[in-house]
């Protein structure tokens, strides 16, 4: 990833290609590549991987929130929505994931949908300080 992190997608790309096929059966990996992908706009790439990960694991909260961001950032809101659902199925109860998802949004540019969320995610959470400060800080980034 930090290669990614740094904006080499290439070379990033070319490890975690290798990584994939080294090791199939890692949602993670699937999921570090969608990324990449979603990145460039490759959506039928991302929805390639994300499959390989969700099957790989389908009721893995974190495998289904890192796939509507995926696609998400691939400009697929619709989709991604439909695996943010599926995400607080498996545990409705984190306040993370609502957190997370909406921190998605906000970076996508929608403020309406990302507040929505925070605020399911804020009303869980009798010490919310650490999620504010999260708020508070992509915010900052993002304005």
């Amino acid at each position: 990833m930090a290669c990614l992190k740094k904006g080499q997608t290439a070379k990033a790309e070319e490890l975690f290609t290798r990584v994939v096929q080294l090791d199939p059966k890692d949602e993670s990996n699937s999921l570090d590549m969608a990324e990449i992908y979603a990145g460039q706009g490759q959506t039928s790439r991302v929805e390639d991987l994300i499959n390989r990960a969700v099957l790989i694991d389908p009721k893995n909260k974190s495998v289904l929130l890192r796939s509507g961001l995926a696609l998400l950032k691939a400009g697929e809101p619709v989709k991604a929505e439909g695996y943010f659902d599926k995400a607080f199925q498996v545990d409705s109860k984190d306040e993370d994931l609502y957190v997370d998802a909406g921190l998605g949004y906000l970076e996508k540019g929608n403020s309406q949908k990302a507040a929505e969320l925070f605020a399911m995610g804020l009303n869980m959470k009798p010490k919310k300080e650490k999620l504010y400060l999260k708020i508070g800080q992509a915010y900052a980034k993002k304005y």
